[in-house]
């Protein structure tokens, strides 16, 4: 039975974060902690931000009568 598309993407994608997780062993050890710090704030979910939304620019909508 072949493979689902998903299952293969899924398979892919394993087989990528394998191959940078190999080849982030092999360099220096004071970089590899900045360079997992960047690769985990590119995957990771963005932070919600706390307080008052900011402010919308530019010119308010005219009203209509």
């Amino acid at each position: 039975m072949p493979r689902r598309k998903t299952s293969n993407i899924i398979s892919n994608v394993m087989d990528s974060a394998e191959k940078l997780r190999k080849d982030i062993d092999a360099v220096p050890y004071e970089m590899r902690d900045k360079i997992r710090e960047i690769a985990v704030d590119m995957i990771s979910e963005p932070k919600k931000r706390r307080g008052r939304p900011p402010k919308k620019r530019g010119r308010p909508k005219k009203k209509q009568e």
